[in-house]
Parts: C-alpha cells; structure tokens; sequence
C-alpha cells in the first residue's frame, strides 16, 4: 500500500503541475499556474521524499491532496463543471484515500 501511495503522489503532483500550466495557457489564468506549480511540486516532493521517510512525505503528501481537494470541492460545488473541477476534486479524494491507508498501514 506505501508504495501505491508514493507512486500515487508522484503521477497526482505531475497531474496538478500540468492542470497548472493548461489553466494558464487555455484562460491566461496566472493563480491557476502559481497554485498548479505550488502544491503540484509540493505532491511531487512528498511522493519522492515518502521513498526516505514514508511517515513525513506521506503526511505531507495528504495534507497537499486534501487542501486541493477542498479547494476543487468548493469550485465543483460552485460551477457544477465535470472538468477540470470533478475531475480533479475525484482524483484528489482517490490520492488522498491512498495515502490515508499507506499511512494507517505504516502505523499498524
């Protein structure tokens, strides 16, 4: 389960940088390329950084997909638009599933 989790990270940080950078290019939205790079890296990192110390990247990489979960959650729940508010608000509730279980498995 810990390693589903990291790799999990890492594709849902590539993921957000991504979603980023095409909300920046397709609205010329710079909020949308800052917030997609910050908490993109910030998932990324914790993805890497679980491989050394799972408990603290693993951590960190919940806290990352919970806040950008809410944040899609109030958008969703605002446009009711599938994409990219559902889209990334069901992705961010499945990495942070994931990572929720790594953690408890660690601890168990």
């Amino acid at each position: 389960m810990i390693e589903t989790a990291r790799i999990a990270l890492i594709i849902y940080g590539a993921l957000v940088i991504a979603g980023g950078v095409m909300g920046y290019v397709k609205a010329a939205s710079a909020a949308s390329l800052i917030s997609g790079l910050v908490f993109g890296v910030a998932a990324l990192a914790a993805g890497i950084s679980a491989f050394r110390a799972p408990g603290p990247g693993l951590t960190a990489g919940l806290a990352a997909s919970l806040f950008v979960g809410m944040f899609f959650l109030f958008r969703f729940l605002h446009t009711r638009s599938i994409m990219p508010a559902g889209v990334t608000l069901a992705l961010s509730v499945l990495v942070a599933v994931l990572t929720f279980l790594a953690l408890k498995s660690l601890r168990a």
